[in-house]
């Protein structure tokens, strides 16, 4: 047989393991494994040299990212909270992740579970009559967590616990003579009688009186004289007002009389007068007499005069008054007097006086200076007051010799009130500080208090410079009760992960 041309040999000098890529890690994140090939080119194992590559390793995933859970409900119901959630990294390992790693907390505000609480109200203002009660209110989470509408802080009250009748003086009895009424005003306190109805008494607005200030005697006419010529008795009424004698007496004095005694002259008889005689003096004062008969009864009330003086007629005839000459006026200034002297001749004294009254031997004059006599006052004082109402003074003198000769219905006055213009404003202590609102986590607050602030002068506050001063300021109250929080705490949430 023909030899055999080829033959199997085996050779393993070449053998040497192949290897094949590798492929992709098997996690994307974090540890995993990654696979290749392996193979001897003989396809037996044994062929390579031992230890064979390996076809298997660990490998790291390259695209970790940080992973985030929801957010948490706020940790506060009202005002300022938190909210949480988890983050952690896809490999588990927070270096796999790069980047800056989410926040896990948040702030948060809520003002659903916000509200006002407020306190009681004050006592009424008042203890009679309409006033006012107060009441504080604060927002759970501030202010401005409840906005704008508070609830009120004041409201209208009635009180009558002090509430008394106040009774004014008695009005004038309305029957000024006799028996009559008296009123006054009976109102209480609070301006509204129903407020004191529960009172046990009310005083009266009306009384009896009697009175006596307007009584007078009432006179009747006087009759008829009892007798027609000569003495007779007319008699008239008396009564008072009131029917009590005993009034007009107290105020009127004692009754008139009721009768007179009184003249009748209806059938009288005339008294006849003759003629003058003539005057018993030739020069100065003398007497004249005449007949006086009556025909009949006649009154001597009625009967005509029998004698008067008289004036002798023969003026001029040495009968007549020496005057002197006048003297100077004194004073010199204003309105004097000046005298001369009135004499009788005595030839005229022994006929009887001279004729006519006795001529005056002073009157009045004008001094010769070209004034009159008047007062003189100095400048006026300060006045006794700064501010407000007060006196000022000046000297006030005649410029005469004496006083005397200036008219005391001109003279200045020398006394007046007066008014001060330099007043200041008067300021009051401050009152305490009263909370409007709390400052946000704090206890202190901020409020308003005010003043007293006036002007004494009696022109109000225009008497006084410059501007008022304010009667109210804005003010700190420190540890305030009313600003003091409570921590308000919700319900668990539920776990964050379902088993662990």
């Amino acid at each position: 047989d023909k030899p055999e041309a080829v033959e199997d040999c085996v050779d393993m000098d070449g053998c040497e393991w192949q290897t094949g890529s590798w492929s992709n890690c098997s996690a994307a994140c974090g540890a995993g494994l990654r696979s290749r090939s392996v193979w001897c080119p003989s396809g037996t194992p044994e062929d390579c040299a031992a230890p064979a590559p390996a076809s298997a390793e660990t490998c790291d995933g390259a695209n970790c990212e940080w992973q985030t859970s929801e957010w948490s409900a706020c940790s506060s119901a009202c005002g300022q909270g938190e909210e949480t959630r988890d983050v952690f990294c896809s490999s588990g390992l927070d270096k796999d992740c790069v980047g800056e790693k989410p926040s896990s907390i948040r702030a948060c505000e809520q003002s659903a579970g916000c509200g006002w609480s407020v306190g009681a109200w004050s006592s009424c203002s008042t203890t009679c009559g309409k006033g006012d009660q107060t009441r504080r209110a604060t927002c759970t989470g501030g202010r401005k967590m409840c906005g704008d509408a508070s609830p009120a802080l004041t409201q209208t009250c009635s009180s009558t616990t002090n509430c008394s009748w106040i009774s004014g003086s008695w009005g004038v009895c309305s029957n000024l003579c006799g028996a009559g009424v008296q009123v006054r005003n009976v109102a209480c306190s609070s301006g509204r009688n129903g407020d004191c109805s529960s009172l046990p008494h009310t005083p009266s607005a009306a009384r009896a009186c009697h009175d006596t200030s307007g009584c007078a005697w009432e006179l009747g006419q006087w009759s008829t004289c009892s007798s027609s010529c000569g003495q007779g008795t007319r008699y008239r009424s008396i009564t008072c007002p009131s029917g009590m004698g005993a009034d007009c007496l107290a105020a009127d004095g004692p009754q008139p009389p009721t009768e007179a005694n009184c003249s009748g002259e209806a059938d009288c008889g005339t008294w006849e007068a003759g003629e003058w005689s003539n005057c018993s003096s030739l020069c100065g004062e003398g007497v004249q007499l005449r007949n006086v008969t009556c025909s009949g009864q006649c009154l001597e009330s009625a009967r005509p005069i029998a004698s008067r003086s008289c004036q002798g007629a023969q003026a001029g005839d040495g009968c007549d008054w020496q005057l002197g000459p006048w003297s100077q006026c004194r004073p010199s200034c204003g309105t004097g007097v000046q005298y001369r002297i009135v004499s009788c001749p005595a030839s005229a004294e022994e006929a009887g006086g001279c004729v006519g009254q006795r001529p005056p031997e002073s009157q009045p004059c004008q001094g010769t200076h070209n004034f009159t006599c008047g007062w003189v006052a100095s400048d006026w004082s300060d006045c006794s007051q700064s501010c407000g109402i007060g006196v000022r003074e000046r000297v006030v003198q005649c410029d005469a010799d004496f006083e005397g000769l200036c008219s005391s219905s001109t003279r200045p006055v020398d006394r007046e009130t007066c008014i001060g213009h330099h007043c200041f404003w008067q300021e009051g202590e401050w009152g305490d500080c009263v909370l409007s609102f709390c400052s946000l986590h704090s206890t202190h607050g901020s409020g308003v208090r005010h003043r007293e602030v006036f002007c004494p002068s009696p022109a109000a506050s225009s008497g006084c410079a410059g501007a008022m001063p304010n009667v109210s300021e804005t003010c700190q109250v420190q540890n305030a009760s009313e600003c003091e929080g409570e921590w308000q705490v919700g319900e668990w949430s539920g776990c964050n992960d379902a088993c662990g």
